[in-house]
């Protein structure tokens, strides 16, 4: 999962990407930094290959791509846009069974159109946009937005998330405005691949986006207590500080890996999942 900022530059560095097996380097590179070790595994397992370590034999040079594994991984990864259609016309240049119509001097030519496409959107929407961290239902709606090939209508968009149509438009609107959604044939598309982490170093825009949560969990608390279908944890507990590190990137690590398990883009409904694990440096009051 990456923050909407990091994903734009991205576009800009995997654009300088000469082959598929380079370009999926630098994809998983920058996987491994928010998941941990084990992405490997899971994106095999996602794409539906039967072994585990296919995706690992590729990015070492071992195995080739074909068609099919090529389009799973596209999917499995979630490359949209020019960033799929660029590692899709890469991979034919190293695979060229996958394609024997293209022939080279016109996939060299397409390679190149994509490269410069990639740079302009990653520049404009780098200079353009700037992640709203305040705005949760910004998230919300971007997760309600279906796959890659069906995308969302209004509609839809409407029922996954709850939210009412006029401030779901305004918002995709928005998104439309600064290169992350696409609209076409009265369905919006996600055009980056998603955008619901915070890596971000504006602590200000957190502690709105905390806030603003906060404040929607404390006006729904009744309704939110009395849905069994949600599930409402808290804890507190005893651990060394020098392990707190270790224990935060497994935790994070084991939310990804069932956050990836689970996630379906044509899903029927948008979940939320807010995760702060804080020392609280207020004194709170306890009433006898």
């Amino acid at each position: 999962m990456t923050h909407i900022h990091e994903c734009l530059v991205d576009r800009k560095m995997y654009q300088q990407a000469k082959t598929a097996r380079e370009f999926l380097n630098l994809v998983i590179s920058q996987m491994e930094k928010t998941h941990g070790r084990g992405v490997k595994a899971s994106i095999s397992r996602k794409a539906g290959f039967s072994s585990r370590s296919f995706l690992s034999e590729v990015l070492a040079g071992k195995k080739g791509l074909s068609r099919d594994s090529m389009l799973r991984l596209k999917t499995a990864l979630k490359l949209m846009g020019p960033t799929g259609k660029l590692f899709e016309l890469l991979a034919v240049q190293s695979n060229p069974e996958i394609n024997f119509q293209l022939d080279k001097k016109k996939l060299e030519q397409k390679i190149l159109d994509t490269r410069t496409e990639l740079k302009n959107v990653a520049d404009a929407s780098k200079k353009h946009f700037k992640p709203d961290l305040s705005r949760p239902e910004f998230f919300q709606i971007y997760a309600a937005l279906g796959s890659p090939q069906r995308g969302a209508s209004i509609d839809e968009v409407c029922f996954r998330t709850g939210l009412a149509t006029r401030s779901t438009q305004k918002a995709l609107k928005f998104m439309a405005a600064n290169g992350l959604v696409e609209y076409r044939e009265n369905r919006f598309f996600a055009i980056v691949s998603q955008v619901d982490e915070l890596n971000s170093n504006d602590d200000f825009a957190i502690s709105e986006m905390i806030k603003n949560v906060c404040s929607s969990l404390h006006k729904n608390r009744s309704a939110i207590a009395k849905d069994k279908i949600n599930l409402n944890v808290y804890s507190a507990f005893s651990i060394r500080r020098s392990d707190l590190p270790k224990f935060k990137l497994t935790l994070q690590k084991a939310v990804f890996d069932v956050l990836d398990e689970f996630q379906d883009d044509d899903g029927d409904c948008v979940e939320q999942l807010f995760l702060s694990c804080f020392r609280n440096p207020l004194e709170m009051r306890i009433h006898p």
